[in-house]
């Protein structure tokens, strides 16, 4: 990189000789490094109406740190060590259950730089929850998850195929709920978004066999 910091102030370009095509192209943002004690990882979190959610959790997985978002919905966890770590949003802190408003968890990786304000890299955006349509899947009958919202689209989960975050198997209360199309909380596979965007919730969930998503045709 060059040597003044800044958002996306530096270009790299991938090619190969014979190329009969354009160059990859890619913009760089550079950061300055800093004492490590310095180190912080910033964000802000907000539904899917652009409303800024306060009191939801930003914690660094495998550590004591963690913040708690503001009015504004940002956050700052502080004393962070330089290098690749995981933050979970848990949008779940910020449930409200006397309104109705349920939100997801979500995981995030980050590479933190020494001494540096370490964006998330966009705004944390939580679908609302549909709630109202959760059944208890993993015991010993099929289940079916309807999409609000989404005529014809449904994920069945089969008898006794949970698999819990700890590797049990048991019951959970799940739900599937449609998320914008515009608002996805993080870039999809490839670059490409599909034309039904949901979340299966909670997060960290396995199915075995796989659970069987029927889209609307």
């Amino acid at each position: 990189l060059g040597p003044d910091p800044g958002i996306a102030n530096n270009k790299a370009a991938a090619s190969f000789e014979g190329n009969p095509g354009l160059s990859a192209t890619f913009v760089v943002s550079g950061l300055a490094t800093g004492p490590a004690r310095a180190t912080r990882i910033v964000g802000v979190v907000q539904n899917s109406a652009g409303e800024p959610i306060p009191g939801a959790r930003a914690v660094l997985r495998g550590s004591d740190r963690e913040a708690v978002t503001g009015a504004d919905g940002r956050f700052v966890i502080r004393d962070v060590p330089p290098g690749g770590h995981r933050v979970g949003i848990l949008g779940s802190a910020a449930n409200d259950p006397t309104q109705g408003i349920f939100y997801p968890d979500i995981d995030f990786a980050v590479e933190a730089v020494s001494g540096a304000d370490n964006e998330l890299g966009q705004v944390v955006v939580l679908p609302f929850l549909d709630m109202a349509g959760a059944k208890l899947a993993g015991g010993d009958e099929d289940v079916i998850l309807e999409m609000k919202g989404v005529p014809g689209f449904a994920v069945k989960i089969f008898a006794n195929s949970v698999i819990l975050p700890d590797g049990s198997r048991g019951e959970v209360l799940m739900s599937s709920s449609q998320v914008k199309f515009d608002k996805v909380p993080m870039p999809p596979p490839q670059g490409s978004t599909p034309l039904v965007v949901g979340t299966l919730q909670p997060a960290g969930i396995r199915f075995d066999p796989p659970a069987q998503v029927i889209y609307p045709n």
